[in-house]
């Protein structure tokens, strides 16, 4: 979308400042950038989408809106194609920070599935279930998971090189 504004040939959007402020020049000089940090990094963009959505942007919305159907196409297809039941469980910061899109998501669901979103990422359970193994209290775990691993989190996964 940034690319495509500044080529002249998109509509303009929220989202090109605001990725240009992140990036701290323009799109086009962080090109090089954007090749050498790779998916990744440009996954991480994400949240550029996200801002300018709850900022009032058009098209951010009509981006948002497309993968919430995508995604929801790509539900349904598993959902009809292998008998796990009628329950699908969402992982990921995604669902839980942005309940627009959620919403967006349910919106596109058209057969019968309950949608689940866990406050703790999959590797709570895995926790859970290797304290249960041997034997260790999970007492501990569940009181100080949620802020160690957001420390975690935050001191590996968000910093922008």
């Amino acid at each position: 979308t940034a690319f495509m504004e500044r080529d002249g040939v998109g509509e303009a959007s929220l989202i090109t400042p605001l990725a240009e402020k992140r990036l701290g020049c323009t799109v086009w000089e962080a090109v090089p950038e954007i090749y050498k940090q790779g998916n990744a990094f440009i996954a991480s963009f994400s949240r550029v989408a996200f801002d300018a959505y709850r900022q009032g942007d058009k098209v951010a919305e009509r981006i948002l809106r497309e993968h919430a159907g995508y995604l929801a196409k790509l539900i349904q297809v598993a959902a009809k194609k292998h008998d796990c039941g009628k329950t699908v469980v969402l992982s990921g910061s995604i669902f839980i920070h942005n309940p627009d899109f959620l919403e967006m998501l349910k919106e596109n669901i058209t057969i019968d599935l309950n949608i689940e979103v866990p406050l703790n990422p999959p590797v709570f359970g895995a926790c859970i279930l290797a304290c249960e193994v041997c034997g260790a209290s999970t007492e501990g775990l569940t009181r100080q998971f949620p802020a160690q691993y957001q420390a975690f989190l935050t001191d590996n996964f968000t910093k922008i090189k």
